[in-house]
């Protein structure tokens, strides 16, 4: 995953509804969420390594048939680095933290191409309407994405470190 960044990656969250999907942060202040290959029957191979350990010579270590494939991507900000970043409980919304001490917030859009369809609870993800309570259902996309919200520059001058979302989601 790291290597299809342009440059460094500073951080990585795991969606918390949908597995296999993972968002990540780069120092070119780009966002991308990935679809990560499943366990299951994606082995290409199992090769043997030389250990480091004395007492074993050879261990072996599971190879991934394929790589990441990149769902989407934005560069809110080009050229400020994206530091921190996490999901609310839900998965719908990400928060991501910045080196020029702004925390940006994205509404997250998972499609087919993600898997969406195929959630836990077998349902379409409900919207949150403006007031703060459900909105009707909605189809899922073709393609995944991500949308900037708002921002928080609270913190502005300080770059984030850390982005951590409550239980409750309550902002």
């Amino acid at each position: 995953m790291v290597a299809q960044h342009a440059c460094e990656c500073y951080a990585a969250a795991w969606h918390p509804v949908t597995p296999g999907i993972t968002a990540s942060a780069a120092r070119d202040g780009g966002v991308r969420l990935w679809r990560m290959p499943s366990a299951a029957g994606e082995l290409a191979s199992t090769r043997a390594r030389q250990s480091h350990d004395p007492g074993h010579r050879y261990h072996s270590a599971p190879a991934l048939a394929r790589e990441a494939t990149t769902l989407t991507g934005l560069v809110p900000y080009a050229g400020v680095a994206a530091t921190a970043l996490a999901f609310d409980s839900g998965g719908h919304r990400l928060f991501v933290g910045f080196a020029d001490g702004v925390v940006r917030e994205m509404q997250v859009d998972l499609g087919h191409d993600a898997g969406a369809e195929q959630q836990a609870t077998g349902q379409q993800p409900l919207r949150v309407a403006a007031g703060g309570g459900p909105a009707e259902p909605r189809s899922v996309p073709a393609t995944s994405s991500l949308r900037p919200l708002r921002e928080c520059k609270d913190t502005m001058g300080e770059p984030v470190t850390c982005v951590r979302v409550t239980p409750n989601d309550r902002r």
